[in-house]
């Protein structure tokens, strides 16, 4: 999700509730619910009922399982207002401040991502600083 995307605050507030809790209240209605939870019943009693419920199951597995990934750009003007107004942008998310690559971080990626076809190539060095110009050009 990208600042761009967020045009009502409300769709961050829905982002922040997902995140904290597990859940978006009303999201589906108890028809619904109750098919999106008929399979998982099984494993539910499999886990010894150490949940108070199918529901409370199901939220456990959409927040171990869930991965979002917000991009927001903290020049923005909506930057601060939008983190202290959704705390679990805080207290849920690994925060990664991205300034420009140095140079030794533009040498590493490649060597890691392409470890197998440098090993093939004659001038490896060569080929990860035709990279590094391509990705500062």
């Amino acid at each position: 999700i990208e600042d761009y995307q967020l045009v009502e605050p409300a769709f961050l507030e829905v982002v922040n509730s997902l995140l904290s809790s597990g859940e978006i209240p009303g999201m589906f209605t108890s028809q619904e619910l109750d098919a999106l939870l008929m399979p998982l019943k099984e494993e539910f009693s499999k886990e010894g009922y150490k949940y108070r419920s199918p529901y409370a199951f199901f939220v456990n597995r959409v927040q171990m399982h869930l991965h979002i990934v917000i991009s927001l750009d903290p020049s923005h003007p909506d930057f601060l207002i939008r983190c202290e107004s959704n705390p679990a942008l805080y207290t849920r998310c690994s925060i990664m401040w991205l300034e420009a690559w140095s140079k030794q971080g533009m040498s590493l990626v490649p060597q890691m991502l392409l470890k197998d076809t440098l090993a093939d190539v004659p001038e490896p060095d060569q080929l990860i600083e035709s990279l590094q110009y391509l990705h500062s050009t």
